[in-house]
Formats: structure tokens, C-alpha cells, sequence
């Protein structure tokens, strides 16, 4: 009988599921895959959402129009991811989520 997936190996499909339609959107998130096959998707994300400095992908994404296609989004819009998350990650993605309007 098979297992179920952890929430942790949920994150990672649906993470790299959403990277595909980033690459399909024209921006190819070279250095965010680099991290995420170094370190996994999960590790990569709270690096980029424990600092104070907005990564290059959340501008490059937004300046396409595609906040929703932002790691900061896929946390925020994925309530079930949250307990992966500290309350400073959460709420950095809530703080750069506003600061374009998101939510």
C-alpha cells in the first residue's frame, strides 16, 4: 500500500509545477532552480522569504504582471503550506504581496 505524500513533498510538486508555467511566461528562474535542486524547494522558499531584500524573481515576475506567479503568492494563496512557514516568512510574503497591490 502506498503512503501518502508529506505536505513538505506537496509543496515540492506543486512548487515546481508552478516553475514550469513561470518558463512558459517567458521568465526562467535559472538561479531559483539552482538553489531549489541544491537545497529543495522548501529550504530555497525560506531563504527567500526570511529576509528583509525582495528576491529578483517577485520583481521580475511582478513587472510581467504575474504577482500571482510569485513564491510570495503560492505560500499566501496555499493556506495548507502555511505550518512550513514561520510568522516572519508569512508575513514577509503578506508585506511585499501588498506593496504591489496583490492583496
Amino acid at each position: 500500500m502506498a503512503t501518502a505524500p508529506t505536505l513538505e513533498q506537496e509543496f515540492e510538486k506543486s512548487f515546481l509545477d508552478d516553475l514550469d508555467e513561470c518558463r512558459a511566461l517567458g521568465y526562467d528562474p535559472t538561479d531559483l532552480l539552482r538553489m531549489v535542486h541544491e537545497r529543495g524547494a522548501l529550504i530555497a522558499s525560506r531563504q527567500l522569504l526570511q529576509g528583509k531584500k525582495i528576491p529578483y524573481g517577485f520583481t521580475r515576475l511582478c513587472s510581467l504582471g504575474q504577482a500571482k506567479m510569485t513564491i510570495e503568492a503560492f505560500v499566501h494563496d496555499n493556506p495548507k503550506f502555511h505550518p512550513l512557514f514561520s510568522e516572519k516568512q508569512l508575513a514577509n510574503c503578506e508585506a511585499r504581496l501588498k506593496s504591489v497591490g496583490y492583496v
